[in-house]
C-alpha cells in the first residue's frame, strides 16, 4: 500500500500531441469546424496528461473555455500496452495485496474505456454541481452539452493551480490549499451524494482563494450505509482503535481466504506504522495507519468490494498530496475532524427536525380528534333560524339538511386536511401529501353521497 502512495504521487504528465492534430479531433467531433466555434483557440496545451489534452479557448459570444481531449491516438497505443501487461504477472507469484494479477489486469482493461468517455465525465460533473450546488468548500465549471462528446467536453474556464503542479514559494498558501482538499473530499465521500474518485493532473485544481475546483475524473455514489460505515471505520483509526476499525473494515470487504476476522483484529493490534508503512519521518498519521490496514487485511485474503476500491484511490491520491504539500502535519486525520463535527451538526439538526414533526403530529392530532365536534357544532349554527335555539336533529336528519350546509361541511374538512397536511410537509413529513390527497377525495365522495340522500 505504500508503494501506492508512492505511485500516486506520480505526474501524469506527457508531451503534448501537436495542435494540428487536436484541432483535427475537435472538428471531427464537435458540430462545426473549430474556426466557427472558437474566436480564439490556445495551440499550447493548460494539461497534456497521459490520456488527456486541454487548451484554452474563447467562444464567439465571448465567454473563456477549456477544452478537453482525448489525447489523439491514445487507444491504439494502449491497446498495445494492454496485451504487455500480462508478462509483469511473473515479477510476483502472481498475486499482488491479495487481489490476483490477472483480475487486476481484465479490471483495468474494462474501466479503461469508461475513463476515456468524456459523456460519462460530463455526466459526473453535473451530477457533482447539483449536490454541491451551495457548497463553499468545491466549485464545479459548467459543463457546455452542446460542445461536448464522447472525446471532447468543453468546460467554463475557471482559473486554478493543478494538484501536481509544484507548490506556491510561500509554504502557508499551500498548507491551507491542501487541507481544503482533504476537508472537501473527505465531506464528499463521508457525507455527500456523489465522490471524485480519480484527482489527477487538470482535473482537480486548488484555486486562490476558498474551496477546492473539480473539472473531470471519474465518480462515484456511494450508497449512505457504506458512508457510515466508512466513517466509522476512519474514526476509529484515527482514535487508533484496532478492533473497531476492523470490525467496520471487514464489512465492506469480502473474504477470499483462510484468515478469519479474529486474526485481522490480532494483526491490526500489532500495527506500528513507522516500522510497517514507512511511508513519513513520523510514521504515525491516519494515512499510513489505513495503508497498513487495508495491506493486512489484502493479505489475510479479504478482497475489497468495488466501491471500497474507488474509496481507496481517492483517499490515497489526496494523501498523497498533503504529504506533499504538508509533510509535517497529519491534513488528513485534521479534515476528518472537521467532517465529523459536521456529520454531528447534521445529526443534531435532524434530531431537531424530528422533535418538530412529533409536536406537530401530537398537534394535529388533537385538531383531527375535535374536527368531528366542530364539524357538528358548524352545522348546527348554520342550520338554525336568525333567533330562538337550534332545532333538536338526530344524526339521520343532519344529514338530510340543505345541500349548502353539505358543501359547507365538505371545505371546512378539505381545508382543515390542507392545512394539515402544509405544516406536516413543512415539518419534514413529505409523505403525507398522498394519504392527504385520498383523504380529500374520500371526503368528496362522502359529500355526493350526502347530497344524494338528501336530494
Amino acid at each position: 500500500m505504500s508503494d501506492c502512495l508512492e505511485l500516486s504521487a506520480l505526474a501524469n504528465r506527457a508531451e503534448p500531441a501537436p495542435a494540428p492534430a487536436v484541432l483535427e479531433l475537435v472538428a471531427a467531433e464537435l458540430p462545426g469546424a473549430a474556426a466557427d466555434l472558437f474566436a480564439e483557440f490556445a495551440p499550447e496545451p493548460v494539461e497534456s496528461g497521459l490520456l488527456f489534452q486541454a487548451h484554452r479557448a474563447r467562444l464567439r459570444s465571448g465567454e473563456e473555455v477549456v477544452v478537453r481531449v482525448v489525447r489523439p491516438s491514445v487507444e491504439a497505443s494502449l491497446a498495445l500496452d494492454l496485451e504487455l501487461l500480462p508478462l509483469l504477472a511473473g515479477l510476483s507469484d502472481g498475486r499482488r495485496g491479495g487481489l490476483p494479477f490477472a483480475a487486476a489486469v481484465e479490471d483495468f482493461r474494462t474501466a479503461l474505456p469508461q475513463r476515456l468517455d468524456l459523456t460519462a465525465q460530463a455526466d459526473g460533473l453535473e451530477a457533482l454541481a447539483a449536490d454541491l450546488e451551495r457548497s463553499p468548500l468545491v466549485r464545479v465549471p459548467r459543463v457546455l452539452r452542446e460542445l461536448s462528446g464522447p472525446r471532447v467536453i468543453v468546460l467554463e474556464w475557471l482559473a486554478g493551480t493543478a494538484i501536481d503542479d509544484d507548490p506556491p514559494p510561500d509554504g502557508a498558501p499551500a498548507v491551507a490549499a491542501a487541507r481544503r482538499l482533504a476537508v472537501a473530499w473527505l465531506h464528499q465521500a463521508l457525507l455527500g451524494r456523489v465522490l471524485p474518485v480519480e484527482l489527477r493532473g487538470a482535473e482537480t485544481l486548488l484555486p486562490v482563494g476558498d474551496g477546492v475546483i473539480f473539472t473531470g475524473g471519474q465518480f462515484a455514489r456511494p450508497a449512505a450505509s457504506q458512508q457510515a460505515n466508512l466513517l466509522g471505520y476512519l474514526t476509529a483509526a484515527a482514535d487508533r482503535d484496532p478492533d473497531e476499525a476492523a470490525t467496520h473494515l471487514l464489512r465492506e470487504m469480502v473474504a477470499t481466504g483462510p484468515a478469519g476476522e479474529e486474526e485481522i483484529r490480532l494483526l491490526l493490534r500489532q500495527v506500528v506504522p513507522f516500522r510497517d508503512g514507512a511511508w513519513s519521518a513520523g510514521g504515525d498519521s491516519l494515512a499510513e495507519h489505513v495503508a497498513v490496514h487495508w495491506r493486512l487485511a489484502a493479505e489475510g485474503g479479504f478482497r475489497p468490494r468495488l466501491h471500497l476500491l474507488g474509496f481507496l484511490r481517492g483517499f490515497i491520491a489526496v494523501a498523497a498530496v498533503c504529504r506533499r504539500l504538508a509533510p509535517e502535519r497529519d491534513l488528513m486525520q485534521e479534515a476528518l475532524h472537521e467532517v465529523r463535527l459536521a456529520a454531528s451538526a447534521s445529526r443534531f439538526q435532524e434530531m431537531l427536525t424530528a422533535r418538530q414533526l412529533r409536536d406537530s403530529l401530537e398537534r394535529y392530532a388533537v385538531l383531527m380528534s375535535e374536527l368531528p365536534q366542530r364539524l357538528d357544532d358548524a352545522l348546527t349554527r348554520l342550520a338554525a333560524p336568525p333567533s330562538g335555539p337550534p332545532p333538536a336533529a338526530s344524526g339521520d336528519e343532519r344529514v338530510r339538511r340543505q345541500p349548502a350546509l353539505i358543501v359547507a361541511a365538505f371545505v371546512l374538512a378539505t381545508a382543515t386536511v390542507a392545512a394539515l397536511a402544509h405544516q406536516l410537509t413543512a415539518a419534514g413529513a413529505a409523505w403525507v401529501e398522498k394519504p392527504a390527497a385520498v383523504l380529500v377525495v374520500v371526503l368528496g365522495a362522502l359529500t355526493l353521497r350526502a347530497l344524494r340522500a338528501g336530494g
